[in-house]
């Protein structure tokens, strides 16, 4: 037996009890199908087990494809395969010695123990040493099954950690899952709550399979309201091509489903009772609007990834009634006070724990995962008092049907909590952003430290450092990555450069690193740290295009023609485009400001100046065409924290102002972006990389036009980007109102879709373009260092020149169509990441400096529930003064908040007793304090009244109140990474 006798090769007789682990197949198998975190546990494990012969590859290739489509994002994915293993698979089930009848009367795990139990003998004859092998098993259950099989070297998980590995992980057993007990599965049709005051029993998988095949089941996944685990939807397509979004409401219907679950529905035709469903206890969180900026962002742009053409959505109510497959994973949170814990009585209907001690000296504790989409989950630890107060990561084991919570056990600790670096690590941690450290493997991809391009490598290339060149990049930037140049040709024209870091030069296909940033996707910038797709060698010194160094670069070259046009405009003509690998030397590393203010001093006539100056001429004509052809100039709310330069606290926060500079280099990159899509595509149309932005949903851009008539704001037109464009410079933009004007751009931002990474294989010609740029075809070139997408893209244009024949991995369209899924998925969550860090920074202000009253403008009117809701609605409000939106509450908890009735259709709110009517557009004073609400740091805001004419600043006042501000930044900045993501 082939897969056996490699094993032999390997045995050391003398030591094989140290550190070998066998699994047999038949375990591995039984996890792979267990119902409830088996498939992420097969994961792990499988990746340690060692995989030399062609059998076992060939066996592990194959698993390995038929489950690609329904792990395609998981982490175990990213595990390096090449790290030294002694774990083992035994195949079991195909070996004379080892196999074991299948009996009726054998339930499968008495025959698991059986097959354990045979493999343990044959290694026992193998090795030629009496109990050379020690059996693991879950339980004294299984221990004495092996018993009675006359095998005695066997031991718990419990015995193997608090008496072998205590002195060494002396938390080892805290990691053991807890045993699972009173699950039901049921055959009949579920009510909405079980007699037994429990949650209803899932259905078989045998009357899902029915159930889905005839209708009257659906499946999808579960997402959860972003500020609610207890409300959700399931979206799923009828047979008729309709979207049908089924809303999942309160906990008896969740049935134990966690966000991101694959579940099976039932459709519920009388409306669910919310009051009857919630208990509305501490621990169900029933919060159901989003009640920070960041939580109605993303709560946004969940409502947007809807493909269904308007109008074709149908919402109805459902309930799970089974789960299909789990989405269980590691969270970050904090433990309950054990003073509040102490202070609340068991549940009633949750009959599987009580509370206080159990055994062993360990205590239940409830643990309060950060994301408020995943319900608490209950905890058994020896170590209280060590973690309390604590960040920790906990793993769910199980949620049986008597339980009111699931449980789990903790994993690992992140920091203590409140503390800005424990907190982003939570961040980062809850977007499934990668933080390891690169492998040893990654890093041998790596060229030395003095790497210096040596004669003939620069032979290959245009010597292009005698050219004036120059970066213009965020303060304080190491990771520069591209450069301009501007030279004036004997005939009059202008040759201008965008020069990229040649990345590709150092990271090859299908090795270590190639395959750790495919797996990465993007950097990932928080308010004060960053986490690098690619090692620091290359990203901040070897690729960085820093001043006075030779560096290899891609460039894109274009020859531009100067004429005027009507009288004095001028235009510029592209005569001819080249993409050339390149060396540069580039002459200075500046920041937008000292570009701008180089552009600025009239006594500065320098060769790098005059060719600033050019670039920026240009950019400017560049410019005025894009925007005359349908180019969206929308606006967001840029937040720039200063930190203190000694404890890196936030100490003022700002909103971020564009200079002429920003505008110089997002032209150049934008116009290198789309010369290189048009060239790769002419080569490659069915596997080139490309980035679209859908056009904004119509009903969405109706609802903004019907508040802009109620302001008096007629002829807004939105029947292309072009429409757009023009109205948003024309009808929409009040000379006496510069508030209204960027709050317009801020709300046409919000109706837009995402753009998206995509295979051109994969997207009909027609859906290429990209919206917002005015564009018909895009991609993303630019940013190698920082983006995957533009390793591909490089690797793309090197073929189209001949330079390097395409790599496999791009020959594949399935795959380019999977790595472009997998980049819009990192994307989004580093976008979200960014998001979460400036509302922690924001809270870490506030809660340094206290509650402050600001003036705020209303953008948006939400409801509680549905469109019309007396009671618990909100406000989406800017607050110029800080830069910042955010939900601002109505209430406060020392009001009844059945005076407000809101009104989503007509977008206000009215007080029912004093009469006040709110609408978007209008001016109120808001109470801004941190709130530390279930340990999840936010901001919040509170109505207080309509602002007073006084109480309003103008534009320039606030302009010059945050340049005030500014003032007393401190010099120590530490940056977000601000360049444009284009």
């Amino acid at each position: 037996m082939n897969q056996l006798d490699w094993l032999c090769d390997s045995c050391d007789v003398d030591g094989w009890h140290l550190g070998n682990v066998v699994i047999t197949y038949t375990a591995l198998n039984a996890l792979k199908h267990q119902a409830i975190g088996g498939k992420g546990s097969y994961d792990r494990l499988r990746n340690r087990c060692r995989n030399n012969t062609s059998i076992e590859q060939q066996q592990h290739q194959q698993e390995e494809e038929k489950e690609a489509t329904t792990a395609k994002f998981s982490s175990s994915s990213s595990l390096d395969n090449s790290i030294t293993s002694n774990f083992y698979v035994f195949a079991n089930e195909h070996c004379r010695d080892t196999f074991v009848e299948r009996q009726s009367e054998v339930d499968n795990d008495k025959r698991d123990i059986y097959c354990t139990v045979k493999v343990a003998q044959w290694y026992d004859n193998h090795l030629g040493i009496p109990n050379a092998s020690l059996i693991l098993c879950n339980d004294d259950k299984c221990k004495q099954i092996a018993l009675d099989m006359g095998y005695n070297n066997i031991i718990t998980c419990e015995q193997l950690c608090d008496n072998k590995l205590h002195s060494i992980y002396p938390t080892c057993s805290e990691k053991l899952a807890l045993p699972s007990s009173a699950t039901v599965v049921m055959n009949n049709v579920p009510d909405n709550m079980a007699e037994d005051g429990g949650y209803t029993g899932h259905y078989h998988r045998s009357v899902i399979t029915k159930g889905l095949q005839n209708g009257t089941l659906h499946q999808g996944i579960l997402r959860c309201s972003v500020s609610s685990w207890q409300r959700g939807k399931v979206v799923v397509v009828s047979s008729k091509n309709k979207e049908i979004h089924l809303m999942i409401k309160g906990r008896f219907n969740i049935n134990r489903a966690v966000d991101g679950d694959v579940v099976a529905v039932e459709e519920i035709h009388t409306p669910t009772s919310t009051s009857s469903n919630d208990d509305g206890d501490d621990d169900d969180n029933v919060a159901v609007l989003p009640t920070s900026g960041a939580e109605a962002m993303e709560e946004r742009v969940l409502e947007e990834e809807s493909t269904t053409p308007e109008g074709g959505i149908i919402e109805k109510e459902g309930r799970v009634v089974g789960i299909i497959k789990r989405n269980w994973r590691e969270y970050a949170g904090t433990l309950r006070p054990i003073q509040q814990e102490e202070e609340e009585q068991p549940q009633q209907g949750d009959k599987q724990h009580g509370g206080g001690m159990i055994g062993y000296s360990k205590i239940e504790r409830i643990f309060i995962p950060a994301n408020p989409r995943i319900p608490n989950i209950r905890i058994v630890t020896k170590h209280s008092n060590d973690l309390d107060n604590m960040r920790i990561c906990v793993v769910m084991d199980t949620w049986d049907r008597t339980s009111r919570l699931p449980q789990g056990h903790w994993s690992r600790i992140l920091g203590r909590c409140g503390e800005r670096d424990t907190e982003s690590s939570v961040i980062l941690h809850e977007h499934n952003v990668i933080t390891r450290d690169f492998s040893d493997d990654v890093m041998r991809c790596l060229p030395p430290k003095d790497f210096q391009p040596d004669e003939e490598e620069i032979s290959r290339r245009l010597d292009l450092r005698n050219v004036t060149v120059c970066s213009i990049d965020p303060p304080g930037c190491k990771d520069i990555d591209d450069a301009l140049s501007c030279e004036v040709l004997d005939n009059g024209n202008w040759r201008i450069g965008v020069h990229i870091a040649d990345v590709t030069h150092f990271v090859h296909p299908n090795t270590a690193i190639d395959k750790e940033a495919a797996e990465r996707c993007t950097t990932v910038y928080l308010v004060e740290r960053r986490t690098d797709m690619l090692p620091s060698l290359l990203t901040t010194d070897l690729c960085s295009l820093v001043g006075g160094k030779d560096r290899l670069c891609f460039s894109v070259l274009w020859e531009f023609q100067l004429n005027k046009k009507n009288g004095n405009e001028e235009v510029l003509k592209i005569v001819n485009t080249q993409f050339h690998k390149a060396i540069i030397n580039s002459n200075a590393a500046l920041s937008y400001a000292e570009a701008q203010a180089r552009i600025d001093d009239k006594n500065d006539n320098s060769d790098l100046t005059q060719s600033i100056r050019r670039l920026l001429k240009a950019a400017m004509i560049i410019r005025r065409k894009r925007m005359a052809g349908g180019a969206l100039e929308l606006a967001s709310q840029e937040v720039r924290f200063e930190l203190d330069s000694e404890t890196s606290d936030p100490t003022d926060v700002a909103e971020y102002t564009m200079k002429d500079t920003n505008r110089l280099v997002e032209e150049f990159m934008l116009l290198a972006n789309t010369s290189v899509a048009e060239q790769i595509l002419k080569h490659f149309p069915s596997n080139s990389v490309l980035r679209r932005h859908p056009p904004p949903k119509e009903q969405q851009l109706k609802s903004l036009r019907s508040l802009l008539e109620k302001q008096g704001v007629k002829g807004f037109q939105f029947g292309s980007n072009r429409e757009l464009s023009r109205s948003l410079n024309t009808v929409c933009n009040k000379k006496d109102d510069p508030y209204f004007n960027r709050l317009v751009r801020i709300m046409t931002t919000r109706t837009m879709n995402q753009a998206q990474y995509f295979c051109t294989g994969e997207v009909e010609n027609g859906m290429f373009s990209h919206y917002g740029l005015a564009m018909g075809l895009y991609t993303h070139f630019t940013s190698p260092i920082r983006r995957y997408a533009d390793i591909l893209v490089h690797r793309l244009l090197m073929a189209s020149l001949g330079i390097r024949p395409l790599p496999p991995q791009l020959n594949d369209k399935t795959a380019v169509i999977e790595q472009c899924d997998k980049i819009n998925f990192r994307h989004r969550n580093a976008q979200f990441a960014g998001r979460a860090s400036a509302e922690l920074h924001t809270y870490l202000y506030f809660n340094k400096n206290g509650p402050c009253t600001a003036d705020a403008v209303i953008t948006r009117v939400r409801a509680r529930i549905g469109g019309l809701r007396r009671g618990g609605g909100s406000l989406q409000v800017v607050v110029p003064r800080y830069g910042i939106d955010g939900v601002c509450k109505l209430d406060d908890n020392n009001k009844d908040d059945d005076e407000w009735i809101c009104d989503e259709d007509k977008m206000i709110a009215v007080n029912d007793k004093s009469k006040i009517t709110l609408a978007v557009f209008d001016h109120i004073q808001v109470k801004i304090m941190a709130d530390n609400t279930d340990f999840r740091f936010k901001t919040v805001m509170t109505f207080l009244e309509k602002s007073k004419s006084n109480e309003i600043d103008t534009f320039e006042e606030a302009e010059a109140n945050r340049k005030k501000v500014d003032k007393e930044m401190c010099p120590d900045r530490i940056s977000r990474d601000d360049k444009p993501n284009v």
